[in-house]
C-alpha cells in the first residue's frame, strides 16, 4: 500500500497507525490513511487468509526505513501480524464450525484434547488441538487386513480440520510390540512414530506416498497429520474387478503391473536414503479414486531386519498376479490337477499357505513371470538380494511380454 505525506512519520504517528490497524477486522487486507503528498510511504500488510474466531488478530509496526530517490523519499513500514488466544471465543467458534461442517449443532460443550496420550478416550465428535489447528474426530480407522476388517484402530482417527473442512488421518502415539516369524527367523516388530516422521519428511511432494507432517501435542507426543486419500486398498480394488481371472490377466493385469513396478521403485527410493517402509502389505497400497494412482501408506512399523521390505514385496506380486489371495486349496479349486503337482516348496516363504507357483493354478501365466514369483517361494535357493534385482526382473518381463500402462 502507498501513503503520501509532506513529512517523515513521527513516533506519535506510528503509534496512531498501530492503534488503527489493531482496530481493523481480521479479514481486512488493507486500509487507506489520509496524508497530503510529498513523501511516498509503502506499508506491507499480510494477514492470514483465514483466522479462527477464537484467535484475536494483533498488529505490530516493527520498523520504518527511509530511501531517498530523485523524485521523492520512500518510507517502508514493516508490519508484523500475530494472533493471541482468546479463551472466551473458543467454545463459540468450535460450535459454529462443527455446525457448519456437520449440519447439526453439538449438544453441550465439546471436549477438546491437547494431550493425546490416552487415545482410547478420544471419541467421535470430540476435538483434538494440535498447534494452531483443531480437528473434529469423525471415526476410528479400521484394520483393512483380511480377517480383521472389523477391528478398530483407536490410535488412528479420521478427523476434519475445523478451519478448512479438509479430511485428515491423525496417527497418535501407540506403544505396540509383537513378534513375527519368517521361516526360522523370529523378529521383533514395534511401532515407531519418529521413524514414520522421518519417512514423511523424505517423501514430501512424492505422489507415490501418502503425504503429511509430524506435530507434537501439548505434552510432546508426535502426532502424524496425514492427508486423507479417498479410494480402496489394492486388494479391495482387485476384488472389485468383476471378471474371471483369465480375462483380468490378459486385459487389466498389464496396466496394474506397470503401476506396481512404480510402487517398487518408490520403495527403492526409500532404501537409497537408508529408510524402510517396514509394513509392506496389499492393504498398504491405496488406489486413489480420483487419479487411479497407487500410493503407499503407513510407515510406522519397524523391525531389526533390514530385508523385511524386500521379503514383503513377494506378497504384493502374489496378490496382483493371482487377483486375490491364492491358497493351496484355492489353487486346487481353480485347477483340480494342480493339487497333485503342488508341494510345500511352492508355498510362499513369507506366508507358507499361499501359493507362489501360480502357473500351476493359471497355466497362461508366463514362465518368465512365474520365475519371479518362485524367487519368493520356500523352495527357492537363490532369493533376491535387493529391490533393484526385483525391479530389473519385472522390467524384463514388461519388455518381453509387452506390458503397457493402458487404462484401468
Amino acid at each position: 500500500m502507498r501513503y503520501l505525506s509532506d513529512h517523515l512519520p513521527s513516533d506519535h504517528e506510528v503509534q496512531e497507525w498501530r492503534q488503527l490497524f489493531e482496530s481493523l477486522p481480521s479479514d481486512m487486507e488493507f486500509a487507506a490513511l489520509p496524508f497530503p503528498t510529498s513523501y511516498l510511504f509503502s506499508l506491507s500488510w499480510a494477514p492470514p487468509l483465514k483466522v479462527p474466531r477464537c484467535w484475536d488478530p494483533t498488529v505490530r509496526i516493527s520498523s520504518c526505513t527511509l530511501a531517498q530517490t530523485h523524485y521523492c523519499s520512500n518510507v517502508t513500514i514493516n508490519v508484523h501480524w500475530g494472533m493471541s488466544y482468546s479463551p472466551e471465543k473458543h467454545d463459540e467458534w468450535i460450535c459454529e464450525r462443527i455446525t457448519a461442517l456437520t449440519g447439526k449443532a453439538p449438544r453441550g460443550r465439546v471436549k477438546v484434547y491437547e494431550d493425546t496420550s490416552n487415545f482410547m478416550s478420544i471419541e467421535r465428535d470430540e476435538v483434538v488441538a494440535l498447534e494452531d489447528d483443531f480437528f473434529l474426530v469423525r471415526c476410528n480407522e479400521r484394520e483393512l487386513r483380511c480377517g480383521l476388517s472389523d477391528q478398530p484402530k483407536f490410535w488412528v482417527k479420521r478427523a476434519q480440520n475445523l478451519a478448512t473442512g479438509e479430511m485428515y488421518i491423525l496417527k497418535l502415539v501407540v506403544k505396540e510390540e509383537f513378534k513375527f516369524k519368517f521361516g526360522e527367523l523370529e523378529m521383533r516388530c514395534y511401532r515407531c512414530e519418529e521413524k514414520e516422521g522421518r519417512v514423511l519428511d523424505y517423501v514430501r511432494g512424492d505422489a507415490r506416498f501418502m503425504q503429511g507432517r509430524s506435530v507434537r501435542d501439548a505434552v510432546g507426543n508426535l502426532v502424524r497429520v496425514i492427508k486423507f486419500i479417498r479410494g480402496p486398498c489394492l486388494l479391495d480394488h482387485l476384488h472389485s474387478l468383476k471378471m474371471d481371472h483369465e480375462k483380468y490377466f490378459h486385459e487389466v493385469f498389464p496396466a496394474i503391473m506397470i503401476k506396481v513396478i512404480e510402487c517398487f521403485r518408490a520403495i527403492r527410493h526409500l532404501h537409497e536414503a537408508n529408510l524402510r517402509h517396514g509394513d509392506i502389505r496389499n492393504d498398504h497400497i491405496l488406489v486413489e479414486r480420483e487419479t487411479g494412482a497407487f500410493r503407499w501408506i503407513d510407515f510406522d512399523l519397524a523391525q531389526q531386519f533390514p530385508d523385511y521390505d524386500l521379503a514383503s514385496l513377494g506378497n504384493i506380486l502374489h496378490v496382483v498376479v493371482g487377483k486375490r489371495l491364492v491358497t493351496f486349496k484355492e489353487a486346487a479349486r481353480c485347477r483340480p490337477e494342480a493339487a497333485g503337482r503342488l508341494s510345500k516348496e511352492d508355498g510362499a516363504a513369507f506366508f507358507p499357505h499361499r501359493v507362489m507357483n501360480l502357473r500351476e493354478a493359471f497355466p497362461y501365466v508366463p514362465t518368465k513371470l512365474n520365475d519371479v514369483l518362485m524367487r519368493y517361494s520356500i523352495g527357492c535357493e537363490c532369493p533376491y538380494d535387493d529391490v533393484d534385482q526385483v525391479i530389473d526382473a519385472l522390467e524384463d518381463c514388461s519388455h518381453a511380454l509387452g506390458w503397457s500402462a493402458g487404462s484401468l
